[in-house]
């Protein structure tokens, strides 16, 4: 049966009637103490956000700059380089020019060219190296890696000390809130705020002791390893359009709980290539059609098979509450009381792997059902073309859409991981039109996908 004629076809033509499509343009300018420089031409922007493992993006751009501006007006400024990124909404006038002051989103950079080339000791050119005649006869590309003021200046500040009477979550809010706050930035690029999912641990501790000299963008996961734990599901943390999110990582059961969420309908790679009108935003819903490659990865089994489909480890708690019962002059342990044992899952053959926790001795019971959680799942990756970067933001919870034998069939996840890919439309430099391609990575339990 022909996906358009089957049951996901009336959301397919509603999106392929009603989107619409969207025409994008970009630009980037350089700022250096004595200036600012224009480049020629931005050829592609390269975005890898990881919302399991890292806490802000990583931004490369490739762009195509005189020589001369090069050598006279960058080179000397490496270690003090600023840039712009500017966004616009494009007409399908792909020739018209792009000016800053009407660009629909802009955002101020630390700029890090990678691998820089030394044209006054390489000496490439039959010219003399002057300024005119380099721009008049070169053309550069760079590549460049633009990381975001705030991130730039956090990783670089510590904290440390002993915090009272306070809540896992109060603590991450304050500390991300009040040390973002200090960042050295104009008004308008001022983090705006932390934006968390409520949190499992809802202990109010005595006491936090953080050492001294921790960076700030640790201080969250010190906090989940170290005190007590978060989330029971794992924890993240990521920076993202000036705000920070934190979420329980593998939580594949907030789709019904949260505001803004995504519908993905997987689509035959070959039924819709290209296709300009990708996606539809219904309020705060936003349903996508995958055109690309799906791909299906299963690493879950040897990972119940040699770490364990559950784990153990002795409370610490009991070793100063109750760990021995003395009676009658004897001093009495019990496993079930001084021990904590989990298993996520039962193995179909009755052999459970309750390995022992590389901490021996813990009151984390978060952080080690953290590690369970990780393993109970499988990954789908998915390709979007004529993306939208902006629709996804870290931890977004996703409903997969797809058929199986002409049935329909669903399963919630969350997004993981996602690799943005914007890029000039056709060769000439001259080109103002450019498209993105999205690849991104959801996480599904297993046993969930496997009864489906």
């Amino acid at each position: 049966m022909d996906i358009l004629d089957s049951v996901l076809g009336l959301d397919i033509k509603n999106i392929l009637n009603n989107a619409n499509p969207k025409y994008e343009a970009w630009l980037l300018q350089f700022h250096t103490p004595a200036e600012d420089v224009d480049i020629f031409k931005l050829v592609s922007i390269d975005v890898t956000r990881d919302y399991e493992d890292n806490f802000g993006d990583e931004l490369l751009v490739s762009v195509v700059i005189p020589g001369g501006d090069w050598m006279f007006k960058l080179y000397p400024h490496l270690d003090h380089l600023e840039a712009t990124l500017y966004k616009f909404s494009s007409t399908k006038n792909s020739a018209e020019r792009l000016i800053p002051s009407k660009a629909s989103w802009s955002h101020r950079y630390v700029a890090s060219v990678i691998k820089p080339p030394a044209m006054a000791v390489e000496q490439n050119t039959k010219n003399e190296s002057t300024e005119k005649n380099l721009n008049i006869t070169q053309l550069l590309t760079i590549d460049v890696q633009l990381i975001p003021t705030t991130i730039d200046q956090l990783r670089m500040m510590t904290v440390g000390g002993v915090f009272r009477n306070t809540s896992c979550d109060d603590l991450i809010k304050s500390m991300l809130t009040l040390h973002s706050g200090k960042v050295e930035i104009s008004s308008e690029m001022m983090p705006l705020g932390v934006n968390m999912i409520p949190v499992d641990n809802l202990e109010k501790r005595e006491h936090f002791v953080i050492p001294q000299g921790t960076r700030v963008v640790d201080v969250p996961g010190y906090i989940h390893k170290k005190c007590g734990g978060v989330y029971s599901t794992g924890f993240s943390y990521y920076f993202q359009d000036d705000y920070w999110f934190v979420y329980p990582t593998y939580n594949t059961e907030r789709f019904n709980t949260t505001d803004k969420i995504m519908t993905i309908i997987n689509v035959p790679s070959r039924r819709l290539p290209g296709n300009e009108k990708s996606f539809i935003t219904e309020g705060s819903h936003t349903i996508i059609l995958a055109t690309g490659d799906t791909k299906f990865t299963d690493v879950s089994e040897p990972q119940l098979l040699n770490m364990g489909n559950g784990l153990r480890f002795s409370d610490a708690n009991k070793y100063m509450e109750s760990f021995v019962d003395i009676s009658d002059n004897k001093a009495v342990v019990s496993r079930g009381k001084n021990n904590s044992e989990f298993v996520t899952l039962n193995r179909p053959n009755g052999l459970n792997n309750a390995a022992l926790s590389s901490e021996r001795i813990s009151s984390n019971a978060k952080f080690e059902l953290s590690k369970l959680a990780a393993r109970d799942g499988v990954m789908i990756s998915l390709s979007w073309e004529n993306s939208d970067m902006s629709l996804i933001y870290p931890g977004m919870p996703v409903k997969f859409r797809f058929l199986k034998d002409d049935v329909l069939k669903e399963v919630e996840g969350v997004i993981l991981k996602a690799h943005h890919y914007v890029q000039m439309v056709g060769d000439g430099l001259l080109n103002n039109r450019y498209i993105s391609t999205t690849n991104f990575a959801i996480f599904v339990k297993r046993q969930v996908f496997k009864g489906l």
